[in-house]
């Protein structure tokens, strides 16, 4: 039940009693933080790197779980918010942390039942209810909720909503964009989604001259959080930045069918497949010029030999260089489809990833290179696993000799 702003009462009903309900990974102490357990027998605590309820008493099991919610924002880098206003257009509240887990660490099977504040509604992919009764979702995955009166705005290809505070160029500019991207990527991937997806559009103002922005997808959703004061005015930095947020986050939404094995799969290979697929989607929606596309994988080249030194890429995601695993990402993915296929294009060379995954429960590093192998580029595959796994002393020379490796025998 949503209470208004960003609190909410939630009951969680089990099919069998239980001694302990893992509630998710500990991310930041926000549920010891923002959550208050009212079911006086349980109680809330941290195990291992995950937060658990369980029964007060050894040998005690609950059905049931009654939580009160004041949701507080995390302000983390790759975690999703629990809630995020959005002014007049309601609160969207993300699901996945209401979703428990095995003991496997795998999503319990789980249905929502959802009741609207007073006056408010229940939106999701396109409808508005009062209340939601033992709502799966057509994903079967975590998803926004938003909560409001306002229903988001309606274009051919999407939902958009969007707080007050978006700069009106920005909003202006979003619609146009997200629209044709969209477009263009269901014909790059010759595939419609299968539900009209909904966009989260948020600003916060702050320093000026500064232009922060974080984004992250779901399955038919995704969310684009924009701050600082270089967004007040438009100008060409701030245009191109917007451009390449909603397409990065775009082309997220045709990778939502092919999950990684485990979350132990290194985001090199989705997140550079979407910086990849950026200079792709922007090109094939007459947005960006051919030059364009190629000044942004050259930017990410340099942040890929800026940030890449003296240990791996996997060391180097441990250690948070989260700009140096997308543009070594954009760079090992373009060099990767530059060997797959003639045209280079990332999402021809997705499309295979996933066919292969989808025998696979999902793909890693493996997949991808198996793609390789079989397009006869086991060659490509090797080398792309020798700069993965080294701590290169010149990593410039290095991509260097995976771009000239990647062209075709006839090239040049």
């Amino acid at each position: 039940m949503h209470q208004g702003g960003l609190r909410f009462s939630v009951t969680m009903k089990l099919q069998k009693a239980v001694g302990k309900l893992i509630l998710g990974q500990t991310i930041d102490g926000f549920r010891s933080r923002d959550w208050t357990m009212r079911t006086p027998t349980v109680l809330l605590e941290k195990q291992r790197g995950f937060d658990v309820a369980r029964s007060l008493r050894p040998g005690d099991a609950f059905s049931q779980l009654d939580i009160e919610i004041n949701a507080r924002p995390l302000g983390l880098s790759k975690q999703y918010e629990q809630a995020m206003t959005l002014g007049s257009s309601g609160v969207a509240l993300y699901t996945g942390h209401l979703w428990p887990l095995k003991p496997n660490g795998e999503r319990m099977s789980v249905a929502f039942s959802v009741n609207a504040a007073a006056g408010e509604y229940v939106h999701i992919f396109g409808q508005r209810r009062r209340r939601l009764q033992m709502w799966r979702g057509p994903f079967n995955h975590p998803s926004f909720l938003l909560f409001g009166d306002k229903e988001p705005s309606s274009s051919r290809a999407a939902y958009i909503a969007q707080s007050d505070s978006v700069p009106v160029w920005v909003s202006n500019a979003s619609e146009s964009i997200i629209e044709e991207v969209l477009n263009g990527l269901a014909r790059q991937f010759d595939e419609t989604l299968l539900v009209k997806p909904t966009v989260f559009l948020s600003f916060t103002n702050g320093a000026p001259r500064m232009f922060g922005y974080s984004g992250d997808a779901l399955p038919a959703q995704f969310r684009l959080f924009l701050r600082d004061g270089g967004w007040v005015e438009p100008s060409p930095f701030a245009e191109r930045l917007l451009e390449r947020g909603i397409a990065h986050e775009a082309f997220h939404l045709w990778q939502m069918k092919t999950p990684p094995k485990s979350r132990d799969v290194s985001a090199w290979i989705h997140e550079g497949a979407a910086e990849a697929g950026v200079g792709e989607a922007l090109a094939e929606a007459s947005i960006w010029s051919a030059q364009e596309r190629q000044a942004h994988y050259l930017r990410s080249r340099t942040t890929c030999v800026d940030g890449l030194r003296g240990e791996t890429l996997e060391e180097a995601e441990r250690s948070g260089g989260i700009r140096t695993v997308y543009a070594c990402g954009h760079v090992l993915m373009g060099v990767a489809a530059a060997a797959h296929n003639a045209d280079g294009f990332v999402s021809a060379l997705w499309k295979s990833v996933a066919q292969r995954a989808r025998n696979e429960s999902g793909f890693d590093e493996a997949t991808l290179f198996a793609v390789l192998e079989d397009a006869g580029r086991s060659d490509v595959a090797d080398a792309i696993e020798d700069f993965l796994g080294s701590r290169l002393v010149d990593v410039e020379e290095a991509i260097t000799e995976l771009e000239a490796l990647s062209m075709p025998a006839d090239a040049g």
